[in-house]
């Protein structure tokens, strides 16, 4: 599942020339600082596959030479490149510069029978790990506030029209309250015995009118 870290790939074009080499080109590399000065550099991970012991894979292999530098930096990111790692014709003063020879059908049986026998691309990485995805929970709909009912507006009581020419009646004014009379309590009459009681010491033979009132 996992790989320790590799050392510093320490693979040399001169130990390699004639060999049949499977490039895969990672990236363009600018500006690096070496012992002749600043120079640009294509990255790349190498398989030699008519290695001696066997097909090495070799990582991070930095190629210097301008001429491998104009054949590889088309196929950056794309398909690997299988070619024969070759020395080109030297100039007066110069030593012969390393070239990539194209393929034969050969090689390429032998280069297509060994990807097949290690599944395909041997530097391939691993995909990062995904952390599954949280599930929120669903929100409760929030209800509408309830709207308040607007009020009637107060409707104005217009005046009333006068007439022309007849003036306006002056406000009346109530009468104030008055008391209620209270009711006269009736007398009862005397007891008719005692009526005559009375008649009979003062002479009279009949009984007097109540007064008017």
């Amino acid at each position: 599942m996992f790989q320790q870290p590799s050392a510093a790939s320490d693979f040399k074009a001169a130990d390699h020339v004639g060999h049949l080499l499977l490039i895969y080109v990672r990236e363009l590399r600018q500006g690096i600082v070496t012992t002749y000065g600043a120079s640009d550099a294509i990255s790349c991970d190498v398989v030699v596959l008519t290695n001696q012991r066997g097909p090495r894979c070799e990582t991070g292999v930095l190629f210097f030479q301008k001429p491998l530098i104009g054949s590889l930096r088309n196929s950056i990111g794309k398909d690997p490149v299988l070619a024969r790692l070759a020395q080109g014709t030297a100039k007066p003063g110069q030593s012969a510069p390393y070239i990539l020879n194209p393929y034969s059908e050969q090689d390429a049986a032998y280069a297509t029978q060994w990807l097949q026998s290690v599944g395909g691309n041997p530097f391939q990485t691993a995909p990062a790990l995904q952390q599954p995805a949280t599930p929120q929970a669903p929100q409760a709909p929030v209800a509408p506030l309830p709207q308040a009912v607007p009020a009637a507006p107060a409707v104005a009581s217009a005046p009333l029209p006068q007439a022309p020419g007849v003036p306006a009646a002056p406000p009346q004014w109530a009468a104030p309250a008055q008391a209620p009379t209270p009711a006269p309590v009736p007398q009862q009459p005397p007891n008719a015995a005692e009526a005559q009681a009375a008649m009979a010491a003062l002479g009279m033979t009949q009984m007097p009118p109540a007064p008017a009132q």
